[in-house]
């Protein structure tokens, strides 16, 4: 039997984390989507959309094992973290109400 890491399905880390980095863009769009039917009014969408894709990607890329729920809050607060140095003050009791852990799920998945 071949060693695992030479299996053909086996995913380099580099791999791994380039995925990550593509789903943490994935996250942004779909979050700063969602924020936007709902409402909340959001300044240019570019910044937010960086910022709120780089702070979740450092989560997704963490080495760190833990479990999904986890996982999931802290995603929460980071995407919370970064809405909030783009949004007015007094959208985010809005905001809260509306991030939750399915607003990070595709449709359906939640």
């Amino acid at each position: 039997m071949p060693p695992f890491q030479t299996l053909p399905h086996w995913y380099q880390r580099e791999t791994v984390d380039q995925l990550s980095q593509e789903e943490a863009h994935t996250i942004a769009v779909r979050l700063l989507q969602r924020l936007s039917h709902a409402r909340v009014p959001l300044p240019d969408r570019a910044a937010p959309q960086c910022d709120l894709a780089c702070a979740l990607q450092e989560v997704l890329v963490a080495d760190e094992a833990m479990a999904i729920e986890a996982r999931l809050a802290r995603l929460l607060v980071v995407a919370r973290n970064a809405f909030q140095q783009h949004l007015e003050p007094n959208a985010l009791p809005q905001l809260d109400a509306w991030l939750t852990p399915a607003a990070l799920l595709p449709e359906g998945a939640g």
